[in-house]
């Protein structure tokens, strides 16, 4: 009797590999996101006074908008990870076929 095929475990994987992949690019929006908020503009050389919620968020902003600069790691290493993950997947179904 063979075990019914791990569906879930791949989907787990497969959405895995996708956010950690496109976290940087999360991070960009999430930053430009609380900036607009604020009312207050991010840019890339220099930190303007960015008020938010009472607490000035004008570094933690600019560091997470700094993460968006790994976005081509992400891109790199998340089509890594979906390679692997594609040759797992097709080695498992070619080893559960039937002989």
């Amino acid at each position: 009797m063979t075990r019914p095929f791990p569906k879930a475990l791949y989907l787990a994987a497969l959405t895995g590999i996708l956010v950690l992949a496109l976290s940087p690019f999360l991070a960009g929006i999430m930053a430009e996101t609380g900036a607009a908020l604020a009312g207050c503009d991010l840019h890339v050389g220099l930190t303007d006074d960015c008020v938010l919620l009472g607490y000035n968020t004008r570094n933690t902003l600019y560091a997470i908008g700094m993460l968006s600069w790994l976005a081509p790691l992400g891109i790199l290493f998340g089509a890594i990870g979906l390679g692997v993950w594609a040759f797992v997947l097709a080695a498992h179904l070619i080893w559960r076929r039937p002989r």
